[in-house]
């Protein structure tokens, strides 16, 4: 091979590795080293004590304008990982029926705003003190990064703190997950003539629990 292909191969090989702004990189010694005993570049630089392990990792996507996202897929845009998704993709991507009413909310947002969303993400801890959804419009020719996995995320739901019973009780009728000694179940809480403490729990299978059965809560 001779040397101007390699070092166009070298280049490569360097921008792969993040060395291609260092002005340390072995350029012109590692194509001498290759040169002289007739051996692949990657061989030269890991005779000159260049780490090449990352050049077995797949390369990280490039940068597409959002139209060549498909539906359902994550990319990452302004600093934050987004799933491609109008409103009933996004509510069919959320398997948490509870968070639903906060999805609808983020995209009614973004139409009063005057830009229907073609985007959402779910945002907690420092960014947002509850779990939240925001929704966005990405235009069809922003650049946006793809997510490296082949195949379709799941899109992570923060998940609702449990709530003590002793701190804080939900509304009443309200449907919530409470934690019970079989497991956490939906029900509502209902005032109950009957029961001593005043109120009672009604679960969606049409079960009672007492006010102590239950210690927590969430949304």
């Amino acid at each position: 091979m001779r040397p101007a292909a390699l070092r166009r191969d070298l280049q490569r090989l360097l921008d792969r590795l993040g060395l291609a702004a260092d002005p340390g990189a072995p350029r012109e010694i590692a194509v001498v080293v290759a040169l002289r005993d007739g051996i692949p570049l990657r061989d030269a630089l890991e005779r000159l004590g260049v780490d090449t392990a990352p050049l077995d990792l797949p390369p990280p996507p490039e940068a597409v304008p959002f139209a060549h996202v498909a539906p359902g897929r994550a990319f990452s845009w302004r600093d934050h990982v987004w799933t491609r998704a109008t409103l009933d993709r996004a509510l069919a991507a959320t398997p948490d029926r509870s968070a639903h009413a906060l999805v609808v909310t983020a995209y009614l947002a973004a139409v009063q705003r005057g830009q229907p969303a073609t985007a959402f993400r779910w945002a907690s801890g420092e960014e947002a003190p509850e779990p939240s959804c925001i929704a966005e419009r990405v235009e069809a020719d922003e650049s946006v990064t793809p997510a490296a996995s082949a195949t379709s995320p799941v899109v992570a739901i923060p998940r609702h703190a449990w709530t003590s019973i002793a701190d804080q009780s939900p509304d009443f009728g309200r449907a919530v997950t409470v934690d019970t000694p079989a497991g956490p179940v939906m029900a509502r809480l209902l005032l109950a003539d009957e029961a001593a403490s005043g109120a009672i729990w009604h679960t969606t299978a049409g079960d009672r629990l007492d006010i102590d059965e239950v210690s927590r809560w969430r949304p």
